[in-house]
């Protein structure tokens, strides 16, 4: 396996610190989460965002740079999404969001019975979701996606929560730059595959490319945007703690644009 090059290491060493360091501003708040959507989605979101970083972080250790590239999209897709909900509308939105699990379940309950028809649980499986779930299922028209709106919309909405001057009126650049790149290695668009092309000649090997610079990419993304969600939880939730925020990134942001 190639050696990753020092500023690539030095970068996702850092990326883990700044997360650390992250994870430890929002649990020394002792933040209590009620009950309502609105509470709830954006502490899930927090929260899957660490996980999602993590496991970024995680790939690039092992060198599997378009692996972790194509991961990161997640937390741009998340920051957008997140974005978006915490808006306008903020408490319909919530729900939005949260209730579409229902319309997932009749998918599956569906799904069930379309491929498994003998299996007497299939239509028992139709029945209870329907019975427990239905009237919030009712609402959405698409089991695929749970808004109305697309994410390139969602990015396109003027901003309105935060008037800071430093904060972009919408949120496009993300979509159409940093989501668009990583999608490549989402999708494995030839774009993605280049590097893994064999060399004519040679004997075929499954090995691993060396793409330092991928792995910054990735480390990069997945860091800068689970400190983008995180900003967006503290400023929608109230909790005062930008400058802790800043604090934890500083080290992390001085080394990535060095």
């Amino acid at each position: 396996m190639p050696k990753p090059s020092k500023p690539e290491i030095a970068l996702v060493r850092s990326a883990t610190i700044a997360a650390r360091r992250l994870k430890e501003a929002f649990e020394g708040q002792r933040i209590y989460v009620s009950s309502i959507p609105l509470s709830i989605i954006p502490y899930v979101f927090l929260r899957k965002a660490f996980h999602v970083q993590e496991a970024v972080i995680t790939l690039c250790k092992k060198q599997m740079a378009s692996e972790a590239y194509a991961l990161s999209r997640v937390l741009v897709e998340m920051f957008i999404t997140l974005r978006w909900i915490t808006n306008d509308n903020k408490n319909a939105r919530a729900k939005e969001y949260g209730f579409f699990g229902a319309k997932r379940k009749e998918y599956w309950a569906k799904i069930l019975q379309k491929y498994q028809p003998n299996n007497p649980a299939s239509a028992d499986a139709v029945k209870y979701v329907v019975k427990l779930y239905g009237q919030y299922a009712a609402k959405y028209s698409s089991s695929v996606f749970w808004s109305r709106e697309k994410l390139k919309a969602m990015a396109q909405e003027i901003e309105k929560l935060d008037p800071s001057p430093r904060v972009p009126k919408d949120v496009l650049w993300d979509y159409e730059v940093p989501y668009s790149m990583a999608s490549d290695h989402v999708h494995s668009t030839v774009a993605a595959l280049d590097p893994l092309v064999p060399i004519q000649g040679a004997t075929y090997a499954v090995s691993r490319v060396s793409e330092p610079k991928l792995i910054s990419h990735a480390a990069f993304t997945a860091t800068v945007w689970l400190f983008k969600i995180a900003r967006r939880v503290d400023i929608s939730r109230k909790l005062g703690i930008e400058a802790d925020i800043d604090k934890a990134l500083r080290p992390f942001a001085k080394l990535a644009n060095s």
